[in-house]
Order: C-alpha cells, then sequence, then structure tokens
C-alpha cells in the first residue's frame, strides 16, 4: 500500500477511535453475513484501497483486511481463488 494511502487511512482510524465520524463516501458499515464489520475507503492514483475493521474502542481499533479493490462491477471480476479464499469485499 502506498504511503499515502497508509498515512490517510492512520487519520481516518484515529477519528473513529477518538468517537467521531467520517463522511459516508469514505466509510460503510457491511452487511448480511458480514454485518459488524466497516470498511475505510481510500482513493489514491484512480485505485480505491479499502481497510475493512471489526471494533472500535478507546484506545484501539482492530483491522482485519486491506487491499486495492480489484474489481470493477462486483465479484464476477474478482479473481475465483479470492473469492473462494474469502477475500475482501467488492
Amino acid at each position: 500500500m502506498p504511503a499515502d494511502v497508509r498515512q490517510a487511512v492512520e487519520a481516518r482510524t484515529t477519528i473513529i477511535q477518538n468517537g467521531g465520524r467520517l463522511p459516508t463516501q469514505q466509510v460503510r458499515s457491511l452487511q448480511g453475513s458480514l454485518a459488524g464489520i466497516s470498511e475505510i475507503r481510500v482513493r489514491f492514483d484512480n485505485d480505491t484501497y479499502r481497510v475493512c475493521f471489526a471494533a472500535a474502542f478507546a484506545q484501539v481499533v482492530y483491522l482485519l483486511d486491506a487491499g486495492i479493490k480489484k474489481a470493477a462491477h462486483g465479484q464476477e471480476n474478482t479473481p475465483l481463488a479470492d473469492r473462494q479464499a474469502g477475500g475482501a469485499p467488492s
């Protein structure tokens, strides 16, 4: 992950950790079997990076997964191996 993206993620997790709220284009709650997990989104250099986290407490935010969004339109463009391995949601 590029350094600028890591810095943006760190700034956003700090806001969440301190009880702040991010704009809807930067964070969303996942649904269905992934309920309880939220996703931070960072746009950088024509790509979207996503970081999933499960819980935010006063002193800690548990990051579960991070990576670049691969699919342009849903899972049909995500490599089969990633879908079978339960890769990050698109």
